[in-house]
Formats: C-alpha cells, sequence, structure tokens
C-alpha cells in the first residue's frame, strides 16, 4: 500500500521495512515545549484520554492531542486520541539530542 503524502515537508520512518511519511511538525513541537509541555509514553496518553473523555462525557470533543514517543527513533509524535482510545499520527518531530535529524528514522514498530 503507498501513502500519498499531500502536506508539505514529511519526516520519514522505517518500520520493518515499511517507510511511513508523517507531516514534519518542528515548530509546533517547539511550541509545545516552550511553553512547558512535555513528551509522554504513548501508554500514558491512552491513559490521560480515557480519564478525560470519562469526565467529559457530554462534552461534543472528538478527540484530544498529545506529543508522545513510540519507539526508539528519537522523534516525538503529535498524536489524536478519540474516545474509543484509536489514535491518528498527525505529525513527527526529532527530539533534542545529538545528530538527531536524519534523513530515515528508524523505528523498532513495538506501538
Amino acid at each position: 500500500m503507498t501513502q500519498l503524502v499531500t502536506f508539505g515537508p514529511t519526516i520519514r520512518v522505517d518500520v520493518y521495512g515499511k517507510v511511513r511519511e508523517y507531516r514534519q511538525a518542528i515548530a509546533e513541537y517547539g511550541d509545545h515545549l516552550a511553553s512547558g509541555g512535555q513528551t509522554i509514553s504513548l501508554h500514558d496518553a491512552l491513559r490521560q484520554a480515557r480519564a478525560f473523555f470519562r469526565a467529559n462525557r457530554d462534552e461534543a470533543i472528538t478527540a484530544v492531542s498529545f506529543w508522545v514517543h513510540m519507539d526508539e527513533s528519537g522523534l516525538a509524535y503529535r498524536v489524536l486520541i478519540n474516545a474509543r482510545g484509536r489514535y491518528c499520527v498527525t505529525g513527527a518531530s526529532p527530539m533534542s539530542g545529538p545528530n538527531n535529524v536524519r534523513a530515515v528514522y528508524k523505528a523498532n514498530g513495538e506501538y
């Protein structure tokens, strides 16, 4: 299956030989960190989303957004999580670190 990418610059991630492309969200991640935000695990994000939707059952909110780390690629992923616990990646950004800008990031696929 080929992914059609139409949203500008992308970050490429190799997950067990299959290359996925995510929207480059470096500026958004920088703003998130500058405002005191943190990057959490996907497990914690799913738990927080579940608690949020339980507390806000009557609200018309369809999804919540988190910056998470899901693998050892050195990337932070922006995910939207809906009330059923399903998530989708809407962007990616390299986390701070030495030599953390690469053409293709290698993920272990354990997410």
